[in-house]
């Protein structure tokens, strides 16, 4: 039996699209302009990305299966376009860069979801609608900084291009949360 205290010593995992090279260089200098115009570091804590998999706690053994069922997820799709278009907000604490729907993206997060749920990863009633969103300021925004935040990066017209090409897994650490496996998108 899973007692309470050996769950809280489980790590802290999630499965994004990481922005890569030119795009999170840029991505990041916008996290740094919420950070220092609004007081909004949190999002720093963390490469720009597209969350597929909410943070979850697993133990190692749990962590080991998801390996093979990620691979086999992976090798079943091919590199695909994703659009960041705009500014848009969770009110009353989140600011972030639209992602423009498309179904590799949709089919993609709904497949892993569907893998998670399988293997009994997730808790009952955890799947819910599915909006892709890179986050520039979130959990340490004030509310009363959030509209001023929206307007200021909404004024930016936002619109970038990039290809996602792998799934990665995030590690959270105490400085924040960092790559630790990446696997590539390919047709077998």
């Amino acid at each position: 039996m899973t007692t309470r205290q050996n769950v809280n010593q489980h790590s802290l995992y999630f499965w994004a699209i990481v922005a890569e090279g030119h795009l999170l260089n840029e991505l990041t200098t916008l996290k740094q302009l919420a950070a220092d115009q609004f007081g909004s570091q949190h999002a720093l804590r963390s490469p720009a990305h597209i969350t597929l998999i909410q943070p979850i706690r697993l133990s190692p053994e749990k962590l080991a299966s998801t390996s093979s069922f990620i691979q086999k997820i992976a090798g079943e799709r091919n590199p695909f376009h994703i659009q960041l278009k705009g500014i848009r907000g969770f009110p009353p604490k989140v600011v972030y860069v639209d992602v423009d729907r498309n179904q590799e993206l949709q089919a993609l997060q709904h497949e892993l979801m569907c893998a998670f749920n399988e293997h009994k990863l997730l808790k009952s009633g955890t799947l819910k609608s599915f909006q892709p969103h890179v986050t520039l300021a979130f959990r340490d925004l004030s509310e009363d900084r959030y509209e001023a935040a929206l307007h200021f990066f909404d004024k930016m017209n936002l619109n970038y291009e990039w290809t996602a090409q792998r799934i990665s897994r995030l590690k959270h650490h105490p400085d924040g949360w960092q790559i630790e496996e990446s696997v590539n998108l390919y047709m077998t």
